[in-house]
């Protein structure tokens, strides 16, 4: 419960910023601007959108800002495939961060 009430919290925050970010920020030329308000309980596949590298800073590996890499795993979730195959960061969140 407290997962997705932070979500909403995250979500609510967003929407009231969003408009104002997007009078400061122009799309790339091959971008689309889509002010859509985030909403639900929790964040959507669509929502990972891949970032491209030349907005990264310098340095950035190939695979950062890819989207999809990051998973939300529930307690006693087995791990996906993608992260037994290969090398993996686990975070795991203690009490009230998580």
């Amino acid at each position: 419960m407290t997962t997705v009430r932070r979500t909403a919290n995250v979500f609510a925050n967003w929407n009231t910023v969003l408009p104002r970010v997007a009078t400061k920020v122009s799309a790339d030329p091959e971008g689309t601007v889509d002010l859509s308000p985030y909403g639900g309980p929790e964040f959507r596949e669509r929502a990972l959108a891949c970032i491209p590298l030349r907005d990264l800073s310098f340095g950035a590996p190939a695979w950062r800002g890819t989207g999809g890499t990051a998973t939300r795993l529930r307690p006693r979730q087995s791990l996906p495939q993608v992260a037994l195959e290969n090398p993996t960061i686990l975070w795991v969140a203690i009490g009230e961060e998580g």
